[in-house]
């Protein structure tokens, strides 16, 4: 069977054919040749078709996608190929993504950074990121070991603008720790929020927010809630979920005007925060007329206040 003349196709009919290739195949024929190189530049370049998932840990992985497509590309480099020689492999995993970016026009969608495993290069591979893209929808930051990241946290966020979802996963920050959290989120999930005092709580704009080992006390959720029915904070608001100390934190939180959620709400806060054991639910109104159900949460003998606006 001869070889199919892709190359030499007129450009609709060539572009067609490149449309029906998953991520991998337009990569495979990319590489074939100068000539491929450039049909597949020019057929991804008009706008982003292309998304990266960077994983940055001790076997450092690109994942590449189509848009509205599963997960087709993946690139992992496994530190033994390398001789443990972790720089050669981190600067090769860096010429891979710069490649996707120059050819098929990949843009970074999400990364995931374990800030613990290659310790040295952190600072190294957030001036690349930065250096690659100025805004990145979602960034996971993780470190296993307490305290040590918590300037490696600082300068990654201070370089690179998060304007999607934002994780900071790691167990424990030291008790110095302050961040200045990005405007904009669509969502913000911290495990060691008690960096968060009330006034920076009032001030955080994203539509979602998950804090755990928070120091907020009952009276300040009430303070907050007083706040939000008034239309002072959190307009944008659409869920949150908080731990408080015990079963008894409703009763002092909810020390405000409110009314008895019905089956249906009630039903609907179990759909919305699935991890939790839900009795009941409260109905509280904004001045404007929104209103928002709220309820305490058990979950495994933890407890959490959770609000989510209708």
């Amino acid at each position: 069977m001869s070889a199919f003349p892709l190359l030499r196709l007129p450009l609709v009919a060539r572009e067609n054919v490149l449309c029906m290739m998953t991520t991998y195949q337009l990569y495979r024929i990319s590489r074939t040749s100068s000539k491929a190189q450039n049909a597949v530049a020019i057929f991804s370049k008009p706008k982003p078709r292309y998304w990266v998932h960077l994983e940055i840990d001790e076997n450092p992985r690109i994942l590449m996608r189509g848009t509205n497509k599963p997960w087709t590309y993946n690139y992992e480099l496994p530190k033994d190929s390398f001789s443990n020689d972790i720089e050669k492999m981190i600067r090769e995993w860096m010429t891979q993504f710069e490649y996707l970016r120059k050819v098929m026009g990949a843009r970074i969608e999400r990364i995931e950074f374990k800030l613990n495993l290659l310790p040295r290069f952190n600072k190294t591979i957030i001036d690349w990121l930065g250096s690659q893209q100025g805004s990145i929808e979602e960034v996971r930051i993780d470190g296993i070991w307490p305290f040590l990241y918590d300037n490696d946290v600082k300068y990654l966020i201070s370089k690179i603008k998060v304007f999607g979802s934002l994780m900071l996963m790691e167990p424990t920050h030291s008790d110095k720790f302050k961040l200045e959290i990005p405007k904009g989120l669509r969502c913000l999930h911290v495990n060691d929020s008690e960096f968060i005092d009330y006034q920076q709580f009032l001030e955080l704009g994203a539509r979602e927010i998950v804090l755990h080992q928070s120091d907020l006390t009952n009276l300040d959720l009430n303070r907050f809630l007083k706040a939000w029915m008034s239309g002072e904070s959190h307009f944008d608001l659409e869920t949150l979920e908080i731990n408080v100390a015990g079963p008894g934190a409703i009763q002092e939180i909810m020390d405000l005007p409110h009314e008895e959620a019905n089956r249906e709400m009630v039903g609907k806060l179990r759909e919305v925060f699935p991890d939790n054991r839900i009795p009941n639910g409260f109905n509280i109104k904004r001045a404007d007329g929104k209103v928002a159900t709220v309820c305490l949460g058990d979950h495994y003998g933890k407890y959490r206040f959770c609000l989510m606006t209708n």
